[in-house]
């Protein structure tokens, strides 16, 4: 299981940068078309996939700085 933490959250990161890409383009196309309802819907969704690619940046970055057994047993202890 040990180095498949790892694969998971650089597939979750990826998936959540891809988020963040389709997130800005639909969000420039409501300010093209005055659809500022959406548009403020879709601000608050990605800065929740933002906060996601954050958090596992950090994981990532933590885990290649300890090691991945030490963020594990971290990760028990909380």
């Amino acid at each position: 299981m040990g180095k498949e933490v790892a694969v998971l959250f650089q597939v979750d990161l990826g998936c959540e940068c891809g988020d963040v890409e389709l997130l800005r383009t639909a969000i420039a196309r409501c300010t093209e078309v005055e659809d500022f309802t959406t548009h403020q819907l879709l601000e608050h969704m990605i800065q929740d996939s933002e906060e996601h690619v954050d958090g596992f940046e950090t994981r990532l970055r933590t885990i290649a700085q300890a090691g991945l057994e030490r963020f594990l047993s971290e990760q028990i202890q909380k």
